[in-house]
């Protein structure tokens, strides 16, 4: 998959789920915590850089281990910096989870790398990754314009 696709999923699991639980974040807040939680995954393609997928199966970002340190780092991030949500704890592995998951629907990972077993294939073809990343990057405008959209205004918002 490529990078929008994985950066969308996990965004808009954070920012759907929140907006169902109906938690009290701000518009503007929770659009942003979305954007750190998409940020997060992006973490495996963004510690090892890879173009084939034999590179993305022999890379240690691509394993169980990646998610496990995220989770640690995310833990200590948390209790030391009061202002991070304490739902990143959860958030943050789940999203490099998600990144793993659609690595193994299309084309496969190495779980436990350096062990030679393959888990998934092309589930999804390579001819759909495009279409994909079209998508959600219209869903992310879309997302970006509700949430930020300063008109219409009333009249009396200028007074």
């Amino acid at each position: 998959m490529f990078v929008i696709t994985h950066f969308s999923v996990p965004f808009f699991s954070y920012y759907v789920s929140n907006r169902y639980l109906k938690t009290h974040e701000s518009n503007k807040s929770l659009f942003v915590n979305s954007c750190f939680v998409g940020l997060a995954g992006l973490i495996p393609d963004f510690t090892d850089i890879h173009i084939s997928l034999t590179a993305r199966q022999n890379s240690f970002s691509h394993t169980i281990w990646s998610p496990a340190l995220v989770l640690i780092l995310s833990t200590i991030a948390v209790l030391l910096i009061k202002r991070i949500p304490k739902a990143f704890i959860f958030w943050l592995p789940f999203a490099v989870l998600i990144h793993l998951f659609l690595d193994g629907i299309s084309g496969g990972i190495k779980i436990f790398y350096p062990s030679h077993i393959l888990v998934g294939k092309y589930f999804i073809s390579p001819l759909w990754w495009g279409v994909s990343d079209a998508c959600f990057l219209s869903l992310l405008y879309v997302t970006y314009k509700k949430t930020f959209n300063k008109y219409p205004h009333k009249a009396e918002d200028y007074n």
